[in-house]
């Protein structure tokens, strides 16, 4: 799907996602490999306005190379 660009959710989706997770007590996690900071400087989580509880970034921080960064905590 990294061909395809972004794809956006459905509206909606996102914020029952999170939803779901304070109801049951856990972490909401965002892989955004492929959407980190193509779409601003905060990545999906910024443009579509979620709050994640874990964050990870990859090739966009190593330009391509194997790197990973991890964002924890609420915001």
């Amino acid at each position: 799907m990294a061909n395809m660009g972004v794809i956006p959710p459905d509206p909606g989706f996102l914020p029952s996602l999170r939803e779901l997770a304070d109801d049951h007590g856990a972490l909401l996690y965002v892989d955004e490999t492929v959407t980190g900071f193509r779409l601003g400087p905060g990545g999906a989580c910024e443009r579509f306005g979620i709050r994640a509880d874990l964050v990870s970034f990859g090739k966009a921080l190593g330009v391509g190379f194997p790197s990973r960064r991890l964002r924890v905590g609420r915001t």
